[in-house]
């Protein structure tokens, strides 16, 4: 009965422990949306515990921005930059054939990256692969042409 009573009490240190930090043999999964959301939200809506997984990509769009931190090239939230926080705040009411804010989320690294674009992507393309990392293109569709 001892056993079971310490066991029980353990159990949600012992599947937090189990289940905290990186995923693992995790499927490659990449999602988009329209405008900006800190990282802490995005973690809350999509995978319900914020546990401070996801982090910002420090070069992969031009509204990346990152620091160095002992060393190391840590992304940072874009929107702390003021010419990026404008341009995030201005295409909240972009109109049509004007460049719109969209975030990408990739599960497999637990990255965030914020671009800019005229039309929504709907397809990847991964063209090329160097030192490990694979380069890939976002291609959006205009179907009258």
């Amino acid at each position: 009965m001892g056993i079971t009573i310490l066991l029980g009490a353990l159990s949600p240190l012992m599947v937090y422990s189990l289940y905290a930090g990186k995923t693992w043999s995790a499927q490659p999964w990449l999602f988009g949306f329209e405008g900006y959301l800190p990282t802490h939200e995005i973690e809350a809506l999509v995978i319900v515990v914020n546990m401070n997984r996801l982090a910002w990509t420090g070069y992969s769009s031009q509204l990346s921005r990152h620091c160095m931190v002992d060393g190391e090239c840590i992304g940072r939230n874009p929107t702390e930059d003021p010419k990026v926080k404008r341009i995030v705040d201005s295409s909240a009411y972009a109109t049509y054939e004007e460049p719109k804010v969209f975030t990408l989320v990739d599960m497999f690294t637990m990255t965030v990256t914020l671009f800019q674009a005229v039309r929504p992507p709907v397809s990847l393309l991964l063209c090329g692969s160097e030192g490990g990392m694979h380069r890939g293109l976002l291609c959006s569709c205009d179907w009258p042409t």
